[in-house]
């Protein structure tokens, strides 16, 4: 048998131990490293491996028979090549090169090469200067980078590399050509040029503090950027989606962070790719600004965060009149008003002739809207931005996503909803508001916001008076808004969905003590003051877990574990599931809503039992009302959604663009497991 099994099983030894590491580490480790429950599924994949190995390793070693082929040799190729997949990219390689049967297929399976990360992590602080000039070139190969995509070259398959890069890496041709060479062949791209950062970081030792010099992977700087930009002017003709990303690190102070007056202005070069579009359809710039780019303008898709954030009514004319077949936008910044009446007059001039026959889809993106209003710098002029597309844009499809959403870094404790949105959205098609979000939207336009407290701010024109509702059709609500809502005289025509979120236990926001029942709150209206007439469906759902972190542990145990350590014993209640009370239900329902008809559907989502104490009459109850009742484990698909917008918008939005908003359940090119998963070659040393 032509194997060498214990190299092998070293290799799978010491990626199992990494695994076993993370899985019984400090849970603030999880808060610092970011780390996600891929770890888990990963760690137990691993382990069935080595025990397969094991065990093969064993027969062999009592049998002694060279003539029989072991268990890998007796595996079908292709049951042997999923194995591998699930394997990070270096333990795929050290595979590769211990055993001829495993090399084989490795070697004969090019979807096992067609993604690749090299570069340090943007999610730790590493030791002194060994972010320095003369060190990044050790963590960055190109070389190793390229032999890994040219195994899955020539066939036709998406390939993709994540290359964090310092301009003294490129300080020599052979470099510059791995990187030519890379452009030539991968299908997505994305870059993360960083210069060295210094922070201090303070460590408890005892009864001292001890402050340390740390790096971390910091913005580049400028000239630094003319050396990378140069490197990037050559063709990339099977190049489809393409992101330019400047690192923000989660160690740089807040304050630093806000402070746009003197960061650097990087522009995306105007001849880069040659100034050839080939194949590029899709674009993602983050911190960098662009001008006119020959080769984004067979662009259908493109997303654009600047740094300085301010994004001027020029710059949005010049985008879209260089992208003619331009069918989605995404902008994330500060719109400003045109400075003066010759920007207006030039703006008049060239929107007439423009009428994009493409877009059909823009996403506005302010997360900075709170801050400004809290703090009176700014004006919130999307409104305008609003008529500016419907000018600009011909399709009749169009639709626009305004979203307000505070930043995950910003410390924002009122939680504030444009005061413009019953001008702009006039009859509201859709409402959702729960702990995630706060939407509003009509036929075009839909209304990100922050989770509002009190839904008075919410529903009230700025008169006072409640909002049109005649034209609503989905009402979705949290349960800690629910019995304000029912306390309204309100009329909904052509209401055919209700249904309420209920939060299963605390969040960062929310703490479960402090809501108030939905089920027992006292007293009701004498005589429902909620008219549906045509009211088709209630749904209950309870929402998932508070797992926001990807550790396995809600947000109450994770703080028990902070506060107790690892070893304690402390479990939720949500790991129970939802349990509600059919009678309890029927109650609700008959005490705020005026039903002229029975339900066609009560819904009960999210939810693992029912209980009452007599449950035949309770299901009569329910059955009175309702024509079907459901009872599902699944969370109800408007509370899915809503949490996929909040997971978006704070856990995964250093790597999804602003119009992502449109297909949040969709999952993202990047993702942050990608720094360990596709990682190839060494890492700075973290602290």
């Amino acid at each position: 048998m032509s194997m060498d099994i214990d190299v092998l099983l070293r290799t799978l030894n010491a990626c199992t131990e990494r695994f076993r590491t993370l899985s019984h580490s400090d849970p603030t480790q999880y808060c610092r490293r970011d780390t996600s429950d891929v770890t888990k599924r990963q760690l137990v994949i691993y382990t069935a491996i080595l025990s397969l190995l094991r065990s093969g390793a064993a027969s062999k070693a009592s049998s002694f028979d060279e003539a029989r082929p072991s268990i890998l040799e007796r595996l079908p190729p292709k049951v042997l090549a999923r194995v591998l997949k699930y394997l990070p990219l270096r333990c795929r390689i050290a595979a590769s090169q211990t055993c001829t049967t495993v090399r084989r297929v490795t070697l004969a399976t090019p979807e096992l090469w067609t993604s690749v990360k090299i570069g340090p992590s943007v999610y730790g602080t590493y030791a002194k200067d060994s972010l320095a000039d003369e060190r990044a070139k050790d963590w960055t190969s190109f070389t190793a980078a390229l032999s890994v995509i040219t195994r899955s070259a020539g066939i036709g398959l998406p390939t993709r590399a994540y290359v964090s890069l310092a301009a003294s890496c490129l300080q020599d041709n052979s470099s510059i050509a791995c990187l030519h060479g890379l452009l030539r062949l991968v299908t997505t791209l994305r870059l993360e040029p960083y210069s060295q950062g210094t922070v201090q970081i303070m460590n408890w030792q005892g009864f001292n503090d001890v402050t340390e010099s740390q790096d971390y992977v910091s913005t580049i700087l400028p000239s630094a950027w003319r050396m990378v930009a140069d490197a990037l002017c050559a063709l990339a003709p099977s190049l489809e989606f393409l992101e330019i990303s400047a690192p923000k690190s989660h160690w740089v102070p807040i304050s630093l962070r806000r402070d746009t007056s003197h960061q650097p202005k990087l522009y995306i070069p105007d001849d880069i790719f040659a100034g050839v579009a080939g194949q590029l359809r899709a674009c993602y710039l983050d911190g960098f600004l662009i001008e006119r780019v020959p080769a984004f303008s067979r662009l259908t898709s493109f997303d654009y965060r600047p740094n300085p954030d301010s994004i001027s009514w020029t710059d949005i004319v010049r985008i879209i009149d260089q992208m003619p077949v331009l069918e989605t936008l995404g902008l994330c910044g500060r719109f400003p008003s045109p400075t003066d009446d010759r920007e207006l007059a030039s703006l008049s001039l060239q929107l007439p002739p423009l009428r994009h026959q493409s877009l059909s889809r823009v996403a506005l993106v302010t997360p900075s809207y709170c801050m400004d209003v809290m703090s009176r710098q700014g004006v919130d002029n999307v409104p305008c931005l609003l008529s500016l597309f419907r000018d600009a844009c011909s399709r009749s499809d169009l639709r626009i996503i305004t979203d307000f959403r505070s930043d995950r870094n910003a410390h924002v404790n009122t939680a504030l909803f444009p005061a413009h949105v019953g001008v702009t959205i006039a009859h509201p098609r859709r409402i959702l508001a729960n702990h995630d979000v706060s939407i509003l939207q009509d036929d075009t336009v839909m209304v990100l916001a922050n989770p509002v407290h009190i839904l008075d701010g919410f529903v009230r024109t700025s008169a006072g008076a409640t909002i049109d509702l005649s034209s609503l059709v989905d009402l979705t609500i949290g349960d800690t808004l629910w019995p304000e809502f029912a306390r309204l005289s309100v009329t909904a025509p052509q209401l055919k969905e209700i249904g309420i979120s209920i939060l299963l236990c605390s969040t960062a926001d929310t703490n479960v003590r402090d809501v108030e029942s939905i089920f027992t709150e006292a007293p009701w209206p004498a005589y429902p003051s909620l008219d549906f007439p045509a009211l088709e469906t209630f749904t209950i759902s309870c929402t998932s877990r508070s797992d926001a972190l990807g550790t396995g542990l809600c947000y109450a145990e994770l703080m028990a574990s902070v506060d107790q350590r690892p070893s304690s014993s402390f479990r939720c209640a949500c790991r129970n599931g939802g349990v509600l009370s059919l009678a309890e239900v029927h109650a609700l329902i008959s005490n705020t809503i005026r039903l002229s008809a029975p339900l066609r559907a009560l819904k009960l989502m999210g939810v693992r039992a029912t209980f009452d104490a007599d449950p035949v009459a309770a299901f009569l109850l329910a059955a009175s009302i309702a024509e079907e009742v459901i009872v599902s484990k699944d969370v109800a698909q408007d509370v899915h959604y809503a949490e996929a917008l909040w997971k978006q918008r704070y856990r995964d939005a250093r790597f999804l663009p602003p119009s992502h908003s449109f297909h949040p359940l969709r999952t993202g090119t990047f993702s942050p497991d990608d720094d360990f998963f596709d990682h190839i070659g060494p890492m700075p040393p973290f602290c």
